[in-house]
């Protein structure tokens, strides 16, 4: 990796860091947790019918965790080991067939002990045209989520990924680790700082980017997938244990099919076939 990747990668961090820190409250350097339509938002666990094609949430500690269920309705629940005002509740509004769901009041500046989990329960078979899940320092837990574009990001929150299917996947963090296992993904963009990141594919994706500084990067593909794969490590170990013949510095194993291409400053680079 070249010096202007390396520097390229922490100036996005820090782009992130404090982009997400708008999201919390407190001591933000922007003044508290804020955002638009505030005044259009309700407070509360909800029910939600209707037709919901995309999904936007920004939550600041915690967890977020989406699974399905056997209902017609979108179901928004919240756990805490704080007590809840009607400003520290979650807030959510429904603009035509978006959600956006928020983790407090527009305004409220601080979130002291309330540790708070959100669940977000899907009726089965729902797909998502677009999903966006930023947090702070909350884990992200998403199940069997289906749907076109897909986005997650935080700052030091882990993000676990189970049976994904999408056509469009990025993910970003600072510190957070990221674990995605069984994916059905065509084009996955990654980067990191510090955190690990693992990715396992069901079916050979057509491209897989990721960056990383100082966390190591595992890619598990099918046995039988084809693929050209660039793995670039400045001072870390670079791996390919899938059959692969070399074509310069590029591993190439069968059709060469999925691109991938994997950078990291000090991190360890693993290409592998699922067990």
């Amino acid at each position: 990796m070249k010096k202007k990747t390396y520097i390229l990668l922490l100036v996005v961090a820090l782009c992130l860091l404090i982009c997400l820190s708008s999201i919390g409250g407190g001591s933000s350097l922007f003044g508290g947790y804020t955002y638009e339509n505030s005044k259009r938002y309700t407070a509360g666990g909800a029910s939600i019918s209707g037709r919901v094609n995309e999904m936007d949430i920004s939550w600041i500690e915690g967890g977020v965790e989406v699974r399905h269920h056997d209902g017609d309705e979108i179901i928004l629940e919240e756990e805490t080991s704080g007590k809840l005002s009607r400003k520290t509740e979650l807030h959510w509004y429904k603009d035509g067939h978006k959600l956006y769901v928020k983790y407090a009041a527009s305004g409220s500046r601080s979130f002291k002990n309330l540790n708070k989990k959100l669940t977000v329960l899907l009726p089965e078979n729902m797909e998502m045209d677009e999903v966006k899940i930023s947090t702070v320092s909350a884990d992200v837990d998403v199940q069997g989520l289906e749907g076109e574009n897909m986005t997650f990001e935080t700052v030091s929150g882990n993000i676990i990924l189970n049976k994904l299917d999408a056509d469009n996947l990025e993910i970003d963090t600072v510190s957070g680790s990221i674990r995605m296992e069984q994916a059905r993904v065509e084009k996955l963009t990654a980067d990191s700082t510090s955190g690990d990141m693992y990715f396992a594919f069901d079916r050979n994706p057509d491209s897989v980017t990721t960056n990383a500084v100082s966390g190591n990067v595992t890619i598990s593909l099918p046995g039988d997938a084809g693929f050209r794969a660039e793995l670039d490590s400045v001072s870390g170990d670079v791996n390919c244990s899938l059959p692969a013949a070399m074509d310069g510095r590029a591993y190439v194993g069968g059709n060469g099919e999925c691109i991938i291409k994997a950078d990291s400053v000090s991190g360890n680079l693993t290409l592998q076939g699922n067990n």
